[in-house]
């Protein structure tokens, strides 16, 4: 039985890492495309890093449990970048939608290597949103 639980604390401690290599790996989207598409994730990524640096405190000692707990840490900052501040303007105050009529919203994914600026601009111009 204990070479079971020392597999599953092995597989435990890889998830925790890959979690946390994943959430890093996001940080750096804007410069690279594939990496950009992990941001889609970082509502998954977000809670991940923190299981993920509870699982390495549990399961670690010594110097290993000290430099996985720094890299995994390191990923739940690089989340958290990202997630902390929607999730601190989930809880501002809105203003009240209006009694008639609708508002127009627009969306437009503006990568980080968008060079034609000219060409957004005028997306949005087109559009007209609220």
């Amino acid at each position: 039985m204990p070479a079971l639980y020392r597999t599953i604390r092995i597989g435990l401690v890889l998830g925790a890492l890959a979690t946390a290599t994943l959430a890093i790996a996001a940080l750096f989207g804007f410069a690279v495309a594939p990496f950009d598409l992990l941001n889609h994730a970082q509502i998954l990524l977000f809670p991940g890093t923190l299981v993920a640096l509870l699982i390495v405190a549990l399961a670690l000692r010594g110097q290993r449990r000290s430099v996985a707990m720094i890299y995994v840490f390191m990923g739940m900052a690089s989340s958290a970048n990202v997630m902390v501040p929607d999730l601190l303007a989930a809880f501002r105050h809105r203003p009240a939608a209006p009694a008639t009529g609708s508002i127009t919203m627009m969306t437009h994914n503006v990568f980080g290597m968008n060079y034609s600026l000219a060409q957004v601009s005028a997306a949005i111009a087109a559009e007209n949103p609220d």
